[in-house]
């Protein structure tokens, strides 16, 4: 499995050619190792937190971390010197967007991957 937002990640060679389609630059980066399952998403944090997610709803009990603990994540790296690879700067942001964004992405993907909710109203 391979999972992938800005085609240099390993498995995007499933979908190279498209990629190349776009421009010079993403057809220099783009990856040729392919994959039997590629996930592509917004940006590869989501991709992978969809995949622990789905495993999550599977197994029946939470496996995506906390919001606090993704912001503590991102901000322990910032401190430690870490840009953000679009931005380029040293800021609390991935891939260029800031980190609301990104909690609110694992939020949202923790409520899909819940067990439903029985009885009471289904408006």
């Amino acid at each position: 499995m391979g999972i992938g937002d800005g085609g240099n990640e390993i498995g995007m060679g499933n979908v190279r050619a498209r990629i190349a389609r776009t421009g010079a630059l993403p057809r220099s980066i783009a990856s040729v190792v392919r994959v039997k399952h590629l996930v592509v998403a917004g940006t590869s944090n989501w991709g992978a937190w969809g995949v622990v997610a789905e495993l999550s709803r599977l197994a029946g009990r939470p496996l995506l971390h906390s919001a606090d603990e993704e912001r503590r994540m991102v901000e322990a790296c910032v401190a430690a010197g870490a840009v953000d690879g679009i931005s380029r700067r040293r800021e609390a942001t991935v891939d260029g967007l800031p980190l609301a964004a990104h909690v609110g992405m694992l939020e949202l993907l923790k409520l899909f991957a819940a067990p439903p909710r029985t009885g009471g109203s289904t408006r």
